[in-house]
């Protein structure tokens, strides 16, 4: 695991990302959600997520179905979400902040270079 202290933040509405290293091969992130809160659903269409919850637990709904399957991660459960379009959530429902460490293999830059729009589009508003 990488020090979190020393990534660069994201705070998003109830949820924050921790980015450690983001190239064209690999990035590495945390994801931090307050209790009681989750991310809109999203899908991957060219990476996998592989996910290991490093403290308290999460949800994850998977809709490889057209209902969702809930995956509870507790601390240093893993779970990989496949890269073939999956949609997904990642949720807490519970009383605890939720960290958990992001494994991209492939470029996903892109997406982060959106997220510091979105962010400074916030900070203009």
């Amino acid at each position: 695991m990488y020090d979190i202290k020393k990534c660069e933040k994201f705070e998003i509405e109830g949820w924050i990302i921790y980015i450690w290293e983001s190239t064209k091969e690999k990035s590495v992130w945390y994801l931090e959600l307050n209790p009681k809160t989750s991310m809109p659903i999203k899908t991957r269409n060219w990476f996998a997520e592989n996910l290991v919850q490093v403290e308290w637990s999460c949800i994850i709904t998977i809709f490889d179905t057209s209902i969702g399957k809930n995956e509870k991660l507790n601390k240093w459960d893993k779970l990989v979400i496949s890269a073939d379009g999956v949609w997904h959530i990642h949720s807490n429902p519970f009383d605890k902040k939720s960290l958990t460490y992001w494994y991209f293999e492939g470029d996903v830059r892109e997406a982060i270079e959106k997220m510091r729009h979105e962010i400074t589009k916030q900070d203009i508003i």
